[in-house]
This record gives structure tokens, sequence and C-alpha cells, in this order.
């Protein structure tokens, strides 16, 4: 989240408008219930890849919040909240064109849906990115049309089934004492700046993050987002609830001395203390 999204600590931006709208008005304008519906299928659709079992493009959450962080910093700030959900279906677009999605990128322009500019733009970062060294796997690897394929020790993106293989060891345990690192790069991340850097202690350890449809325990379950979130593939990695004091975070002079901390993270985005 290193985007013009992250907010935290920014002064001058005036009070967070009222977008309270009465029970009868569930949109601002007829065209947000156009794409609610367009995203849900888009989604549904293609939330478990394109080809079952195979390591190709899918959509994901990781991959649309990815998307808004490739617009400019203004039209972000400027837009409405389908506005941004409207970027993500003309990323997809761009990307995988006629063959996946039913429509051409030119055509977009041609109805004035988006512009070749922020087309670029976005393919842009996205080109950047997908060939970037990501924390706790190796790689990218260049496979031509998929390029930005990563894989580990313990799984290989090729081998369907090596998935299950990264669970079988955690690297950490309960109680240990743990530095995030300070990751940064051009994709998508939940590893949040003002946690970077800073000491914590394991308090749980939820196993591997694999997605559980239509189910709900409390608990994070999806991909390791600084892959999934390029759309090339599903990458799974551990995770662990950590703890960490409050002044360590935002400083003495900021908070009180008995807050504490608690975010979930992956296990690449941690480091052992000595």
């Amino acid at each position: 989240m290193d985007g013009p999204h992250y907010s935290v600590e920014w002064g001058g931006l005036g009070p967070i408008p009222d977008k309270q709208q009465p029970s009868n008005q569930p949109w601002h304008h007829s065209w947000q219930a156009t794409m609610q519906s367009m995203y849900a299928q888009l989604f549904t659709t293609f939330g478990k890849g394109f080809k079952s079992n195979k390591p190709t493009p899918f959509v994901g959450l990781d991959a649309a919040r990815w998307c808004r962080e490739t617009m400019p910093p203004r039209d972000y700030m400027n837009g409405e909240y389908f506005n941004y959900w409207l970027t993500a279906v003309c990323s997809f677009i761009h990307d995988y064109g006629a063959a996946a999605m039913g429509i051409e990128p030119a055509e977009l322009v041609k109805r004035r849906i988006t512009t070749p500019q922020q087309l670029q733009r976005n393919a842009a970062i996205r080109a950047v990115a997908y060939r970037q060294a990501v924390p706790g796997v190796n790689g990218p690897t260049d496979r031509g049309a998929l390029a930005g394929i990563y894989d580990s020790i313990d799984y290989d993106p090729d081998q369907v089934g090596s998935i299950e293989a990264i669970g079988r060891r955690a690297r950490f345990k309960v109680g240990d004492r743990v530095r995030v690192k300070p990751i940064q790069g051009n994709w998508h991340t939940r590893c949040y700046p003002y946690i970077r850097g800073c000491e914590g202690t394991i308090q749980v350890y939820y196993g591997l993050s694999e997605e559980k449809f239509g189910e709900f325990d409390g608990r994070y379950h999806g991909p390791y987002p600084e892959v999934a979130c390029q759309s090339r593939q599903k990458f799974y990695a551990p995770v662990y609830g950590v703890r960490f004091r409050g002044v360590d975070v935002f400083g003495a002079a900021n908070v009180d001395p008995r807050l504490w901390v608690n975010l979930d993270l992956w296990e690449p985005h941690l480091e052992l203390l000595p």
C-alpha cells in the first residue's frame, strides 16, 4: 500500500465528505449499478483463473487493488469508488484483450471509458513490477506471455498440487521476536509502511493462507498479495499474527504507552531477530 491512497500522517486533506445516501438510492449514478454487476461477474468467473489448475492470469482482490494503485494520484483522490472498479476492469482488458474479456482496449478509448495515456501508464508500472524481485520467492522468471511467474524451494507454480508443500514447515513459532522487513516495490502489498522496520513478537501462527471459498473463520485466507496482485499466479505463504508496542511503531510522544498494535503479516514480510 504505497500508492496515493496511503494517507497515514498526511495533513491538509480536509474532512472526509459525507457520502451517506437514502436507502432508495444505493448508487450515485445509474452506471454504477451496471459496473457493480459487471465486476461481480468478472470476479466470480475469473477468480479461480482463466484455466483450471494452471498458472495463468486470474482476477482477485489484490489484483483489483493493485490496479487502483497504478492510477495517477490526482485521479485517485478525486475519483469515486466505482471509478476504481472501472479502472481495474480497463487494466485487465488492456492486459488480456478480447480473448479473455471480449472487448479490445481500443473500444474502451473510442467510448471514452478510459484514455490511451491511462492505459499506457498502468501498463508501464505493471511491466516494471513483473520483473521485480519479491520477498520470499525466487524470480521473476521470464516465461514469455507469463513473464512474472515466481517460484520457491518448496513450490513450483507449474506443478499442480505443490502449493501444500509451502505449509509443511513454519519458519517462526509463537514467542519469536521478529522484525518487519523494509520492503518496497511496484506491486501491491499489505505490509503497511508504518510497520516496516519495527520489531514485534509472534502471537499466533495461522498456517498457510489457502483460499476457503464460502467459509469465514475470522482470519484472512488468500494468496500472498505481492505475487497475487500481478494476476500471473496464485502464490501462497504462511501467515502470522504479530504484536507490536505502540511506542515502537508511532513513537513515545504520539501514543499511550499502554497501546499495543496487532497485525497479521505473511512470512516473507518478517525476519527472525538474533
